[in-house]
């Protein structure tokens, strides 16, 4: 059997996810992601829909498949990992060219679904919703079956391409987290189970592998919150953070209530996400808080809220310091609305990217110029740390390893853990860059 891994997007930087795997003569495409740090620069970050498809191409913001042309008719599948733009914002312009079905979690089916509304394109593939540790069959000798994982967005997939010789696994973005807010644990016995039978190859993320350290729990994030909230004295409180973090909006919106105060969420790509897990009916943000994605009602509710600030907590958009985000307008002075005697927080980190460092320091400095008192970092990540890749690395004890989803340091980081465990650089772990190609002849 012969194996060949197509890098196409995220192999030389964190972003503009894109990968295939040949076995044999057939291909599996999974996700099709866009440079999301690109992006930022033209304002909220999904708004790509006024660029043409070349000058997308021209300015990295979207994967380039013509690695993939000669191969179209071997594409069997596309699997989508999760719903996060940097694995799903290019859907809707490469899909079409594969006559092949999406498959995908049901809250990532519903963006999608919603990406067709806000691209104006319609995607010819048929969307097919799958559930965690379900299974599809691809051909006689090949099926993938979808392991629960835990992630910063509900319904996040691990890939297992299960083989008549063994497994081939893509971890997608992943932690273990033993305590979700929304959702089910790890699937650690599937894993170990998988791990028993033979693993071929595994293809394994690495944004937060250089962290010594096990990835906490969103239900840590859930009490750092909980302890500022009670640390607050200003009247205004405004929360901004992931807009497709739906377990920590849940954990907002209770925390609230704690405080006797009215959550209210504004902001376009917030009203995104909502709109998405209530279509599925994974939380009903609409029963139990006030939610504004259309710009013609954000004065009004604005002028609202600054009358009676101590009865309101505000979640906007804006926590990368994104142009045109909500936040970015409060601290602008676009709208009717006094800053000083309330506390900004940042529920999240900064993602490491010149671009958005900068917006964060311009933010930040206008903020602090309008007088609101800012709290910075609290924040737990969705990404494995050293120890979550051990553990993946116990479970599965793969015969061969490609690091992806980062760059040369965060590889190197991985392979100081997995040289630990008996691997080689060159040998049987490979830094590949994007559509740097790799075959195992098994």
């Amino acid at each position: 059997m012969e194996i060949e891994v197509f890098p196409i997007g995220g192999y030389s930087y964190i972003g503009k996810n894109m990968s295939a795997i040949r076995i044999d003569d057939k291909i599996i495409i999974i996700d099709i992601g866009i440079n999301v740090d690109k992006v930022s620069q033209f304002g909220e970050r999904e708004d790509i829909t006024n660029k043409p498809l070349k000058e997308l191409y021209d300015l990295d913001i979207i994967p380039d498949d013509s690695i993939l042309e000669n191969y179209k008719d071997k594409v069997k599948a596309i699997i989508l990992t999760h719903g996060h733009l940097d694995h799903i914002g290019a859907v809707n312009f490469i899909a079409p060219k594969y006559n092949v079905p999406i498959y995908a979690s049901p809250y990532t089916i519903e963006l999608i679904k919603q990406q067709e509304k806000e691209y104006g394109i319609i995607l010819p593939n048929d969307l097919k919703k799958i559930s965690p540790n379900s299974s599809i069959k691809i051909s006689e000798d090949i099926s993938i079956n979808f392991i629960n994982i835990t992630h910063s967005i509900p319904q996040s997939l691990m890939i297992d391409i299960q083989t008549n010789k063994g497994h081939i696994i893509f971890s997608g973005d992943f932690k273990f987290d033993n305590f979700p807010i929304i959702g089910k644990k790890p699937d650690k016995e599937k894993l170990k189970k998988i791990g028993k039978e033979g693993v071929l190859l595994l293809i394994c993320e690495t944004t937060r592998v250089e962290e010594n350290s096990k990835s906490q729990s969103e239900i840590i994030e859930k009490y750092m919150l909980y302890d500022v909230l009670h640390s607050i004295d200003t009247k205004g409180i405004i929360i901004t953070t992931f807009s497709s973090h739906i377990a920590r909006l849940k954990s907002i919106i209770e925390l609230s209530k704690e405080i006797n105060r009215k959550p209210i969420f504004i902001g376009r790509s917030l009203g995104k996400y909502i709109s998405a897990a209530e279509n599925i009916n994974l939380y009903n943000f609409s029963k139990e808080a006030e939610v504004y994605f259309d710009p013609r009602d954000y004065k009004k509710v604005l002028e609202r809220v600054e009358k009676n600030k101590e009865e309101y907590l505000l979640i906007v958009t804006g926590h990368q310091g994104e142009p045109g985000s909500i936040l970015d307008r409060l601290a602008r002075g676009e709208y009717n609305f006094d800053l000083s005697n309330t506390t900004v927080i940042f529920a999240n980190n900064i993602i490491p990217h010149p671009i958005n460092e900068a917006n964060r320091k311009i933010l930040e400095e206008r903020l602090k110029r309008r007088k609101a008192e800012i709290i910075k970092d609290i924040h737990v990540s969705g990404h494995g740390k050293s120890q979550d890749h051990i553990m993946l690395l116990k479970m599965l004890n793969p015969e061969y390893i490609i690091p992806n989803h980062g760059d040369i340091n965060k590889k190197a980081s991985y392979y100081n853990i997995a040289s630990d465990y008996g691997y080689t650089l060159g040998e049987d772990i490979f830094f590949l860059e994007d559509y740097q190609r790799k075959i195992f002849n098994i």
